[in-house]
């Protein structure tokens, strides 16, 4: 009897310790984070320096931010990135324009992996296409 009444009573201190151990960590409604571990959790979603160069037409790999830039070639000359839903309206876009020729401009348009990136252009020349992976998928 002195054997399970030691196991037991170990068996309720392991119980005691997980239950303080897991007070500390975040619950599933994240309600109950640090500002610490709120600021942890929102900077994931910001852009960070990883990059890969893209052509119109590709699929993001990840979370994260396609980004178009260039330059006008004529008055009020745009670049716009969009991604479509299945049945190929666009979902969002972000859009950039020049006043003047030579004036650079740039757009950047947060997606969520699996989304495609299309591009159109007017009196625009495109210089970069690029795909930057958010923080917390690096």
């Amino acid at each position: 009897a002195s054997i399970a009444s030691e196991q037991a009573q170990i068996a309720s201190q392991k119980a005691s310790e997980a239950v303080t151990t897991l007070a500390s960590k975040a619950n599933t409604n994240m309600d109950n984070l640090t500002e610490a571990g709120i600021a942890t959790i929102t900077s994931f979603g910001m852009p960070s320096d990883t990059y890969i160069d893209i052509t119109t037409g590709t699929i993001a790999p990840a979370n994260g931010f396609f980004v178009l830039s260039g330059y006008s070639t004529a008055s009020h000359g745009f670049g716009n990135i969009y991604t479509t839903d299945e049945a190929g309206d666009t979902v969002c876009m972000a859009s950039t324009s020049g006043p003047n020729p030579n004036h650079g401009t740039s757009a950047t348009l947060p997606v969520s992996k699996g989304q495609k990136m299309y591009t159109q252009t007017g009196n625009y020349t495109l210089k970069t296409l690029r795909f930057y992976y958010a923080q917390g998928e690096i």
